[in-house]
């Protein structure tokens, strides 16, 4: 999180001052301002045009006032998660959501920078705004993994649940598959494609059934 202290003492992760502010799929957490106006987003409008297009982005962790935005600020904003948007200037967003997220801490989820994750039990899984989302998230993570994309910078993956299936007749003689000897196959997510790799006794299949092919899910 960042500290404003010089200029206006607002907006401590964005300030904008008459300009054309534009954040999709955003995760700002943990910022303050001197003023503590805006902490996490302070735009103003003191001459010039001023506008905000925000799409599933979260604000949160910034205190008692995490966005502030100037009456004359042209809005335009859908899917996204402030959780103290009750200042003088809130954020206009008729379906914004003001539960925490409950977001992780800031660290390594894969990917070329830090991201803060969520669970699936978080006010942002499933939540975003489809029509406005962005292709995938910040690791490069396809979107959307549920029924809808994650709000913010993160894209929860849920791996499936395991399955056990008891086998028997091999011709193969080659102990998969055997006729007394239950196989265990099981359901493994691969973070890198987003798809799902079947698993036998702890090996990929590949070399063991030729009808059976990686990434492909058990019905």
């Amino acid at each position: 999180g960042g500290t404003a202290t010089a200029g206006k003492g607002a907006g401590g992760a964005v300030f904008s001052r008459n300009g054309s502010t534009t954040l999709t799929h955003v995760t700002m957490s943990g910022n303050t301002s001197s003023d503590d106006l805006g902490n996490g987003l302070d735009v103003i409008k003191d001459g010039a045009n001023s506008s905000l297009t925000m799409h599933n982005t979260i604000i949160a962790g910034a205190g008692t006032n995490d966005a502030s935005v100037d009456a004359g600020v042209t809005q335009s904003n859908t899917g996204n998660l402030i959780v103290h948007n009750s200042g003088t200037n809130p954020v206009n967003d008729a379906g914004l959501i003001t539960t925490d997220p409950g977001l992780g801490s800031l660290q390594d989820n894969g990917g070329p920078t830090p991201t803060m994750a969520i669970t699936n039990t978080s006010s942002a899984f499933d939540k975003g705004d489809s029509a406005n989302s962005l292709a995938a998230d910040q690791r490069g993570t396809v979107r959307p993994q549920g029924t809808g994309p994650d709000i913010g910078a993160f894209e929860l993956v849920v791996p499936p649940p395991h399955r056990t299936i008891s086998a028997a007749n091999d011709p193969n003689a080659d102990n998969v598959n055997d006729d007394s000897v239950p196989d265990t196959f099981f359901l493994k997510l691969n973070s890198q494609t987003g798809k799902v790799d079947i698993f036998i006794n702890g090996n990929t299949p590949n070399d063991l059934f030729d009808s059976v092919t990686t990434n492909t899910f058990l019905t």
